[in-house]
C-alpha cells in the first residue's frame, strides 16, 4: 500500500511544473511576437539610415576609387546584393584593393543577416560599418570633412544672408525711395526669404546631423532665398488685391491703401517656410477665379427660348 500510494503523489508532484512550463513558453512565444517586430523595425530604421549615410558619403568624395572603377559601381554594391569579395569594373575585370571594399562586404552581410532576421548579426554589421565609416574620416583633411560631412560652406552662406538683411534694414536705408517699391512689399519680401532660410536651416540639420548631405543639395539650398522672396512677394500681392477689392466694394473705387507691415509680416515668413501651404493656397485661388468665370460665362449666355 505504501507504493500504491507513492505513485498518484508523484503524479501531482510533476503537473504544476508542466503547467508552469508551458505556461513560462507561452508567455515568451508572446513577448516574442510582440517585441520581435518591433526590434526588426528598429534595426530596418538603423541598416537604412547607415546605407544613406555611406552612400552620401561615397558621393561625395569619401572613399578614393581604384582605377577602372567608378562611384556608380561603389553605389550599387551598397544598395543592391552582390558579391563583395571582387568589385568588377566596366570593363569586366576585377579590381581589389578598393577603399570601399570593406563597407561594401559589410553591407552586403548586414543585409543578408536582416533577411533571414539575424537581428544580432545585423546589429553587429553595422557596427563594423559605422567604425570602418569613422577610420576613414578620420584620415581625410578637415578641410573635408568640414565642407562634405558638416556643410560648413553652405552654413556660412546662409548665416550671411540673413546678416545681409539685418544689416540692410538696420542701416536707415530709404529702400522705399531708392528701389522705388513700397516698404510693405519690401517687407514681404525680406520675411519671405527669412522664412525659407529658417526652412533650409531645419533641413540641412537634420541631414548634418545623420552625415546624409549630399553635394547634389548645393542647387536647393542656393535657390531657397530666390523662391522664399518671390513666394513672400505673391502673398503680398495677394493681401493687396484682396484688399483692393474690399475697398472697391465699398466706396466704388479702389482708394490708396495703407498696410500695416504686421498684417503682411506673418503672412509672407509663412509662405517662405512652408512652400506647400502657399503653392496651395495659389491653386486654391486659382480654382476659385475659374469657377468664377466659368460661373459668368454661364449666366451671361442668353437663353434660347421660343419665339
Amino acid at each position: 500500500m505504501a507504493e500504491n500510494t507513492g505513485s498518484p503523489g508523484k503524479t501531482q508532484d510533476q503537473t504544476p511544473h508542466l503547467g508552469i512550463d508551458l505556461l513560462a513558453g507561452r508567455v515568451d512565444q508572446l513577448i516574442k511576437d510582440k517585441v520581435f517586430p518591433e526590434k526588426r523595425l528598429e534595426v530596418e530604421i538603423e541598416f537604412k539610415l547607415v546605407k544613406d549615410k555611406i552612400t552620401a558619403a561615397v558621393e561625395n568624395g569619401l572613399f578614393e576609387v581604384s582605377k577602372g572603377n567608378s562611384k556608380d559601381s561603389i553605389i550599387k554594391g551598397i544598395l543592391h546584393k552582390k558579391d563583395s569579395s571582387v568589385i568588377v569594373n566596366e570593363s569586366g575585370s576585377g579590381a581589389s584593393g578598393d577603399e570601399a571594399e570593406p563597407v561594401i562586404s559589410l553591407m552586403d552581410t548586414a543585409r543578408q543577416c536582416l533577411d533571414k532576421n539575424d537581428l544580432p548579426g545585423t546589429e553587429n554589421n553595422i557596427f563594423k560599418v559605422n567604425r570602418e565609416y569613422s577610420k576613414r574620416v578620420d584620415q581625410v583633411p578637415f578641410r573635408w570633412t568640414f565642407a562634405n560631412i558638416y556643410a560648413g560652406y553652405i552654413w556660412i552662406y546662409l548665416t550671411l544672408l540673413l546678416a545681409a538683411i539685418f544689416f540692410i534694414f538696420s542701416s536707415g536705408m530709404d529702400l522705399e525711395t531708392q528701389l522705388k517699391v513700397k516698404d510693405p512689399a519690401i517687407n514681404a519680401t525680406a520675411w519671405g526669404v527669412i522664412g525659407a532660410v529658417l526652412r533650409a536651416m531645419w533641413f540641412l540639420k537634420s541631414k548634418v546631423d545623420s552625415r546624409t548631405y549630399r553635394k547634389a543639395y548645393n542647387v536647393y539650398f542656393i535657390s531657397v532665398p530666390f523662391l522664399g522672396g518671390i513666394l513672400g512677394a505673391i502673398v503680398y500681392l495677394i493681401i493687396l488685391g484682396g484688399l483692393f477689392a474690399l475697398q472697391g466694394n465699398v466706396q466704388g473705387q479702389p482708394n490708396q491703401i495703407t498696410i500695416n507691415p504686421l498684417t503682411i509680416i506673418p503672412f509672407a515668413a509663412l509662405a517662405g517656410y512652408n512652400w506647400e501651404w502657399a503653392i496651395n493656397l495659389f491653386n486654391r485661388i486659382g480654382d476659385f477665379l475659374m469657377e468664377g468665370t466659368s460661373t459668368t460665362s454661364t449666366a451671361a449666355t442668353p437663353k434660347q427660348g421660343l419665339r
